[in-house]
């Protein structure tokens, strides 16, 4: 993935501030991500394998989120009846 960042300095910026701006913009573009995922090979097989667990890994973060806001519904509920 090719991307060209262009972060322009703004009149009276500092280079802190314009680090910091280049940082989130290769970061919001997933440059740094796309670099890690090509520092070695991978063999197809542990690719399709790391792809599944992070699958897993996704899948068992929204059901932790849905169980944690049924269980907030749950107990708001309960709570006005009694």
């Amino acid at each position: 993935m090719a991307v060209n960042l262009t972060i322009t300095p703004k009149p009276g910026e500092d280079g802190e501030s314009l680090a910091r701006r280049f940082k989130r913009a290769q970061i919001a573009s997933g440059v740094l991500r796309d670099m890690g995922r090509h520092v070695a090979y991978f063999k197809p097989s542990d690719a399709k394998k790391h792809k599944r667990r992070m699958a897993a890994r996704r899948r068992r973060k929204v059901e932790k989120r849905v169980a944690a806001a049924t269980a907030r519904r749950d107990y708001a509920t309960h709570r006005e009846t009694d």
